[in-house]
């Protein structure tokens, strides 16, 4: 092979290549196994370098303990002072009568002058007569036999426990009867027999001329060993609409407010009192 002109750098230019290429190739290979070249170290206060295997660990652990803080029912890492409300108070005040007293005092008859401009007035000490309830009209009772659906034996826990496997085969009776509200009315303008004084007509209506219908009691006797027990006031089915654990207590003119209300704001709640609408059944 002629050489003739051809210096040596150009004869052992690409074995001097190739020894530069493998020594970077000996220097990252050491600096792989003796050092750690991949390692990212953290800007925080006091953190330390992270290796790329040591990634995923780390963040599935910081995942965790997020998952850990935002747990329905876990007690939050703040604490917030209680700050004090009013709503209640208000409330009350808003619900409350603005009479000074339980009822204002009704006067006597006046039959003089003097009495008619507020002389010598007096305070009525004639007791008001107490209207009877008329008994109610055409009461009849059916017994049934029927399924509940699937969702209405879920939709009462006393249902689940009652029937708590399927079919839910339920056999129940009910009642129905006839109020004659405007013989109920008309006693309410009656005096008593002993002179009574009539109910005011704002006293049970705005006008006069209407009833509202806050529970309707049924009464049952069973019949044990041949003989008919005393009557027993029988308790809403489960998940009637009713206001009789309102009306347990003694009612004063801020309970009559709010429960009147309840009727006012949604007539359908009255429905519901009057003529309870049963559980869905498969025979409908």
């Amino acid at each position: 092979m002629k050489t003739k002109g051809i210096t040596i750098w150009e004869r052992y230019v690409h074995l001097m290549v190739l020894g530069v290429a493998v020594l970077i190739f000996i220097t990252f290979a050491a600096m792989q196994f003796l050092t750690e070249p991949n390692a990212v170290q953290g800007s925080g206060k006091g953190a330390k370098a992270v290796l790329p295997g040591e990634v995923d660990p780390m963040l599935e652990e910081a995942a965790k303990r997020i998952q850990a803080k935002i747990a329905p029912g876990t007690p939050s890492p703040v604490q917030i002072a209680k700050q004090s409300t009013h709503v209640d108070d208000f409330q009350s005040r808003l619900d409350a009568s603005i009479s000074p007293v339980e009822r204002l005092a009704v006067s006597d008859y006046r039959f003089s002058p003097a009495e008619a401009i507020g002389m010598n007035s007096s305070v009525s000490k004639k007791p008001y007569n107490v209207p009877t309830v008329p008994a109610p009209t055409q009461v009849v009772a059916k017994e049934y036999y029927d399924t509940l659906t699937a969702d209405a034996q879920k939709s009462q826990e006393a249902l689940a426990k009652l029937i708590p496997v399927a079919p839910y085969d339920i056999h129940w009776a009910t009642a129905g009867a006839e109020f004659p509200l405007k013989e109920l009315l008309a006693s309410y303008s009656q005096h008593g027999p002993d002179g009574e004084l009539a109910i005011q007509p704002l006293w049970y209506g705005q006008t006069g001329k209407g009833v509202d219908i806050l529970d309707v009691r049924v009464e049952r006797q069973e019949l044990v060993d041949g003989n008919w027990t005393d009557d027993k006031i029988l308790d809403p089915i489960p998940g009637q609409y009713s206001l009789r654990a309102e009306l347990s207590g003694k009612p004063d003119a801020s309970l009559r407010t709010k429960l009147l209300g309840y009727l006012i704001t949604d007539p359908a709640r009255q429905s519901e009192i009057i003529e309870p609408t049963f559980y869905p059944t498969v025979g409908d």
